[in-house]
């Protein structure tokens, strides 16, 4: 006996998992559905079986192959045009020259089929059905057989309840001899259950009918999807489950893992390769696909998670179906029956309401709400390039492709020709996305110099010095050291603008790349680093007052060996490496401590003991020993947030103060642009800051925590609140109204002016939250503007969100 599989089904209502496969490749406990379909009938002895194939016909037969992997022979036939259920068999009959079984693709069951050929041949039966009892019978073909010899007596498609006559359906699964074939036209749409099975009642052919007990799900939505997980993983298929049951109703696949803190809550299935961390939580009910990662502390029950998708710390999901490839972010809730389709990436912090169906590939934004079914466009993702570049996890946000795509789009937005630096951070995925922007800028015909692993501030020093067009680099995340950061420089070793981070993503969103001929692709040059590194300690040494061998002991540490190793190169031999001990210098000998962030930019000193400068101190204080060091350059370009001291200090030796917005790079575009270049490279450079303001201990004679007590200090105050992505803008709004007769300003959010202080309420650029900074003359003057201003604004919130 041969047999026949039914694989040429939609699934219109499994979307959207069925946007981007055929019914029968949708996973059932890490494995396509239809796969179970042939270990069944291989089960009783039937191998050689045609496919019948009509959507995206090639997913199916490119995992399946001609099925020797499975044990069997499989031959496809395909269908131009739809030709139902009976016709498409009779589109195979070629291949069915002997008696023949049909199964769907589609549907999960471990019927005995041997009872069913049995009864088929001893009944000499044109065709015989196999049915079942379910409670709820409207979806299915309603079938009478004779309790004598099985015989069909009645048959209606899909009834009413007024028109219910029985609880036995017809399962799809029928045994046919080949002259039935005969009955069904050729090319033409063509059903068994609609018009074939009606003509032989009429003629009074013999049609056969058995109710087989056993498990059986037609898998025609998500529910009975997701039902057909859980009757497996409750023990009710009696069918092997793909894995070892390592503990009971605890199944792994081969390569599976859990962290020993984390918890597995019987029935529940860990695909190949998988892996749950500690204190995460997963099950009961669970099925996660192959090369799934559960991060730590997160919690999923009754969800079906698909290959390869990544769920982050903290997220909570709640009977969830997720496709494949899609990245779940850090402490997302997902709701009853809510779908999220392949390849898709939500935000940190976002929220799925229950029942909301997401198409594949879109991007929803970190803290958005989605209420309702996200279908067309590309998501809920409003950018690119937020901030300052684009951070995120090297291979599940920064992907190979994805920096290829965008450098290509970058390198567009360049004359071709142009020369670029590329480097990156010691970090080895650093090092493979690197390799991807190098090919992203050769295919559109940019010149590469390939810097190799150094410090972004190195990279920027590079790009002015080898007089390049532009850098890529790629960091450390701020704020978030396991991240990577992705940035894009201009020719002056400066971020690239807003409104060129605009182009770009404009290039890259319409996939209009520019393509390099042959000709024009040029192998990357790879950079004399000690070259450039000769050049960066001259540079430095070329500062008035630098440091000098011996002269001021400073104890410097950094996470990244690449900044330490940076250091030692450059700094005089009197600058000690010494790990943590920064934060104790007097411990050491020693008159000050630092601490460069992992990508060198950013700097933090230890004076005298407890005293530590926070980068807004040591900004203050690289104003003062600017001003000081470079008397002809007497304006200071600072972020709106930056203390009000400044325009005190700024009295003293005749210089003015130019408010920008908070991005560093607008601060170092406006001191560009003004001459003012020393502050352009401490913007972005620890180690010219640190020169700098030993400098100014040297040029002074005098310890830096004596200086320091020279500079008014003013107390300031920082909080966050968080505010739904979509009402941000109304708020704004609503808080602008609110002010009252306060002067203000809106620069960069809105900056409100008090007797005793001013106010900044900003919008965070990452997250869907509020920035409230307060600085006054008193530490209590401070917390009680920002408490009032943060009491009115989540009053405001609160309005807007029940509007």
């Amino acid at each position: 006996m041969k047999a026949v599989i039914m694989a040429g089904g939609e699934g219109t209502r499994l979307r959207p998992l069925t946007c981007t496969r055929p019914k029968p490749m949708v996973s059932v406990l890490d494995q396509p559905v239809m796969a179970y379909a042939i270990e069944l009938l291989r089960r009783y002895g039937i191998s050689d079986i045609a496919v019948t194939l009509q959507y995206l016909p090639e997913a199916i037969s490119n995992y399946f192959g001609d099925g020797s992997a499975w044990g069997v022979r499989l031959r496809y036939f395909v269908e131009e045009s739809p030709l139902g259920t009976a016709g498409s068999v009779k589109n195979a009959s070629q291949f069915l020259d002997e008696p023949f079984l049909v199964i769907s693709g589609d549907a999960l069951t471990d019927f005995d089929l041997g009872k069913a050929v049995s009864l088929h041949q001893d009944k000499s039966a044109l065709a015989t059905m196999v049915l079942t009892s379910v409670p709820n019978p409207l979806e299915y073909g309603v079938v009478i057989i004779s309790p004598e010899d099985g015989r069909v007596r009645r048959f209606l498609e899909k009834p009413a309840w007024s028109e219910v006559f029985s609880d036995l359906v017809n399962t799809g699964i029928y045994l046919l001899q080949p002259e039935i074939l005969d009955f069904i036209p050729d090319g033409q749409s063509f059903d068994f259950s609609k018009n074939l099975f009606p003509v032989l009642l009429d003629k009074g052919l013999p049609l056969y009918g058995l109710a087989l007990d056993g498990y059986w799900c037609d898998i025609g939505h998500l529910g009975q999807y997701m039902q057909a997980h859980y009757d497996f993983l409750a023990g009710k298929v009696n069918l092997p489950i793909p894995g070892q049951e390592v503990a009971r109703g605890v199944w792994m696949a081969a390569g599976a893992s859990a962290d020993p803190e984390a918890q597995l809550e019987p029935p529940v299935y860990l695909g190949r390769n998988s892996h749950v961390g500690a204190g995460a939580v997963v099950g009961p009910l669970t099925t996660l696909g192959a090369g799934c990662t559960v991060e730590s502390m997160a919690s999923v029950r009754r969800s079906l998670l698909g290959s390869m998708t990544h769920v982050g710390e903290r997220a909570q999901l709640r009977g969830v179906v997720v496709g494949e490839g899609t990245r779940v972010g850090d402490r997302v809730e997902a709701f009853e029956q809510a779908t999220i389709g392949d390849r898709c990436v939500v935000g940190s912090g976002s929220e799925i309401a229950p029942a909301v169906k997401i198409w594949p590939e879109k991007q929803i934004e970190a803290g958005s709400r989605v209420r309702s079914n996200l279908v067309w466009g590309n998501g809920c993702s409003r950018t690119l390039f937020v901030g300052r570049g684009i951070t995120g996890q090297a291979a599940l946000d920064l992907t190979p492709e994805l920096v290829l795509q965008v450098v290509a789009a970058y390198g567009s937005h360049l004359k071709r020709g142009d020369r670029v630096v590329v480097s990156c951070c010691s970090r080895p995925a650093a090092a493979m996305l690197k390799e991807a922007a190098t090919v992203g800028l050769q295919s559109t015909g940019i010149k590469v110099t390939d810097l190799g692993m150094v410090p972004a501030s190195l990279h920027r020093h590079a790009v002015r010095y080898l007089e390049a067009d532009g850098g890529v680099h790629v960091g450390y995340a701020p704020q978030n050291e396991t991240a990577l950061w992705f940035q894009l420089t201009d020719s002056r070793g400066i971020d690239l603008a807003a409104s060129e981070q605009r182009q770009v993503e404009n290039i890259f969103s319409r996939g209009e790349a520019r393509r390099a001929a042959a000709g024009e692709i040029e192998p990357a040059h790879v950079a004399a680093v000690a070259d450039v590194i000769s050049s960066y300690r001259e540079f430095l040494s070329a500062a008035p007052d630098h440091i000098r061998p011996g002269e001021y002991q400073v104890l410097l540490s950094s996470p990244a060996e690449e900044v330490r190793a940076l250091a030692a190169a450059v700094l005089p031999a009197g600058v000690a490496m010494n790990g943590d001990a920064w934060l104790h210098p007097e411990a050491h000998g020693s008159k000050v401590g630092a601490y460069l962030d992992a990508n060198g930019e950013v700097l933090w000193l230890a004076l005298a003991p407890g005293q530590v400068l926070d980068p807004r101190d040591v900004f203050i204080l690289a104003a003062v020993a600017g001003w000081e060091t470079f008397p002809d350059s007497r304006l200071l370009a600072a972020p709106v947030s930056a203390s009000q001291a400044l325009e005190q200090l700024a009295g003293r030796y005749g210089a003015k103060v130019h408010r920008t917005k908070e991005d560093p790079r607008a601060v170092a575009d406006v001191a560009w642009k003004q001459g003012c270049h020393w502050q352009v490279y401490s913007v972005f450079d620890g180690l010219y800051t640190l020169e700098l303001i030993i400098g100014l201990a040297a040029r002074q004679g005098r310890p830096l925590d004596q200086i320091v007590r020279d500079i008014p200090r003013l107390p300031l105050v920082l909080r966050e609140t968080s505010c739904p992505w979509e009402a941000k803008g109304q708020v704004m709004r609503r808080l602008a109204e609110a002010i009252g007769g306060h002067p203000a300003e809106m620069l960069d959010g809105i900056k409100v002016y008090h007797p005793q202080g001013w106010v900044l309420i900003l919008p965070h650029a990452q997250n869907p939250a509020y920035q409230i900074y307060a600085e006054s003359f008193s530490q209590e003057a401070a917390e009680e503007l920002t408490g009032f201003y943060e009491a009115r604004l989540r009053q405001i919130i609160n309005e807007v969100s029940q509007a």
